[in-house]
């Protein structure tokens, strides 16, 4: 390998390693006890949209990283529940309402795909696409301009 090749493979390495470690970062705040307190999903959207354009000021490579996982990690910490606790096979009513309402709104606010989501939460694409139908009626107009995603209603002939 030649010296410009292995300088250049070291630049990228240690890139991802200071992106690896800010997603860190955020997987242990989400884990963290979470000190605030939200009368509605509005004020958990709000903090989490206010939350990720200060991590993007000024941070380029944030930029490059998975912003889902940004989303995922904020948002779980917004409602109170561990990445760990979403992504387990846990049917309680109150991690599993969560779990949907955080899969809708990450798929809103980034262009990722049903499949990639669905590995993201560990569940299947159908999953995924069911709490998008289910609660993006209620978190679109929540989020106004925010979202990323305009997804078109199918109608019924």
């Amino acid at each position: 390998m030649a010296a410009d090749e292995r300088a250049s493979h070291l630049r990228y390495i240690k890139a991802r390693h200071a992106g690896e470690f800010a997603l860190r970062a955020l997987d242990e705040q989400a884990a963290s006890t979470f000190s605030h307190s939200f009368a509605s999903d509005a004020e958990r959207y709000a903090w989490v949209l206010g939350q990720t354009k200060q991590m993007f000021a000024g941070k380029p490579y944030l930029v490059a990283l998975k912003k889902q996982r940004m989303y995922f990690a904020l948002a779980a910490a917004a409602f109170g529940l561990s990445i760990e606790t979403l992504t387990n096979g846990a049917r309680v009513k109150l991690v599993t309402e969560a779990r949907q309402k955080i899969i809708c709104f990450v798929f809103l606010m980034t262009e990722t795909d049903w499949r990639t989501l669905g590995k993201m939460f560990n569940r299947n694409s159908s999953t995924i696409h069911y709490a998008y139908r289910k609660y993006a009626d209620e978190i679109t107009p929540l989020l106004g301009d925010a979202v990323v995603r305009r997804v078109p209603k199918k109608t019924v002939r």
